[in-house]
C-alpha cells in the first residue's frame, strides 16, 4: 500500500476528472506527497555530518564528509570551485604557493637513517652495480593534483641507471620519498634515444633493479 507522506491515508495511482496521478480515496486539502518528507531535525543533523571530521589525511589534516565527497569529484575544475563555495572562499581566488623552505640540494646515503627505505636505495644500486646519476632534497610545498598546497613537505629524489644490455637499451629508475615514506617511483628503458617509463611500486622497482623484473 502506497501513503502520502504528509497525512498517512492510502493513495492510488489513477484517474479524477482532468487529475491523472497519485490520488486520495477522497479529495484532501493537499497533493499526495510520496516519499519521506525531510524535518527540519534531520535536516540539521545532514548538516552537522557535512561539518564532521570522518577521517584524517596522511598529513594529520581533518576531512570533513563534504570534503571528502568533493575530493572525489575527477573534473579539477569543479573541484576547485566546490570547496571554495563550501568554505566560502573566492571561487576564483588565486593558488597560493609559498616559497621553498630548503632548495633542491644533493645529497648521500649518509644524510639518511641506516635503515630508512631512501638508504636501502642507495645500498641496493651499489650492490647491483648501477650508476648513481643524481641524489637530491629539499623541502617546500607538497602540491595536489588541482594545484593546491597540501603541505609543507621534505622529498627525496634518487635516480639510477644500469649498465647498457645486449641491445644497447639502459634501465633506469627513478624513486622519490615523501617525510621519509616512498611516494612514488618509474622504472624504463632508454633505447636509441628513447624512452619509455612506467609508474611502479617500491617492490617492483627493486626487483627491476635487481634484474628480476
Amino acid at each position: 500500500m502506497v501513503e502520502c507522506s504528509r497525512c498517512g491515508e492510502e493513495v492510488r495511482y489513477g484517474k479524477r476528472g482532468l487529475t491523472t496521478g497519485w490520488l486520495h480515496r477522497v479529495d484532501p486539502d493537499h497533493v499526495a506527497i510520496l516519499g519521506h518528507i525531510q524535518t527540519a531535525e534531520e535536516a540539521a543533523e545532514i548538516v552537522r555530518q557535512d561539518r564532521e571530521v570522518i577521517r584524517v589525511d596522511g598529513e594529520g589534516k581533518p576531512y570533513t564528509t563534504a570534503e571528502f565527497d568533493i575530493r572525489r569529484d575527477d573534473n579539477t575544475d569543479r573541484r576547485r570551485r566546490r570547496l571554495a563555495e563550501l568554505h566560502g572562499e573566492p571561487v576564483d581566488a588565486p593558488v597560493v604557493i609559498p616559497e621553498p623552505e630548503v632548495p633542491c640540494h644533493p645529497v648521500t646515503a649518509d644524510d639518511f637513517p641506516p635503515r630508512s627505505g631512501t638508504r636501502q636505495i642507495f645500498n641496493l644500486v651499489s650492490k647491483q652495480g648501477w650508476e648513481l646519476v643524481s641524489a637530491t632534497h629539499c623541502r617546500g610545498p607538497y602540491l595536489g593534483a588541482d594545484g593546491t598546497v597540501l603541505s609543507i613537505s621534505d622529498s627525496a629524489v634518487v635516480r639510477a641507471r644500469g649498465p647498457a644490455r645486449i641491445d644497447g637499451s639502459v634501465p633506469f629508475a627513478v624513486a622519490s620519498w615523501r617525510d621519509g615514506k616512498f611516494d612514488f617511483a618509474y622504472v624504463g628503458l632508454i633505447h636509441e634515444g628513447r624512452l619509455g617509463s612506467r609508474k611502479v611500486d617500491s617492490s617492483t622497482m627493486k626487483n627491476w633493479i635487481k634484474g628480476t623484473e
